[in-house]
């Protein structure tokens, strides 16, 4: 199993897994275009780590924490929309 090499004085989690900064923009980049093409969420990982073509464990890590945190803040969203939806008649 690969072994990631932690970098505990990084000051962002790309750099703390070993992936530069101008990398994971571009994984980023690419898990929104994922995001645009796809309507699963099924669809939606399978697509990201087509498109992020991951080089090694690190970046595949990244790109379903990334996608992971998408998902989350989605149903956070459409969670609020609910719920103002159902006070909006008091």
């Amino acid at each position: 199993m690969y072994e990631i090499k932690f970098n505990h004085d990084a000051p962002n989690i790309p750099e703390l897994i070993g992936i530069t900064l101008a990398r994971s923009d571009e994984i980023i980049e690419r898990i929104d275009e994922a995001d645009k093409q796809t309507e699963t969420h099924k669809a939606f990982m399978e697509e990201a780590i087509r498109l992020a073509d991951p080089k090694n464990e690190a970046e595949l890590y990244f790109v379903g924490y990334a996608v992971g945190r998408i998902m989350q803040r989605k149903s956070s969203a459409r969670k609020r929309a609910a719920l103002e939806r159902l006070l909006s008649g008091f």
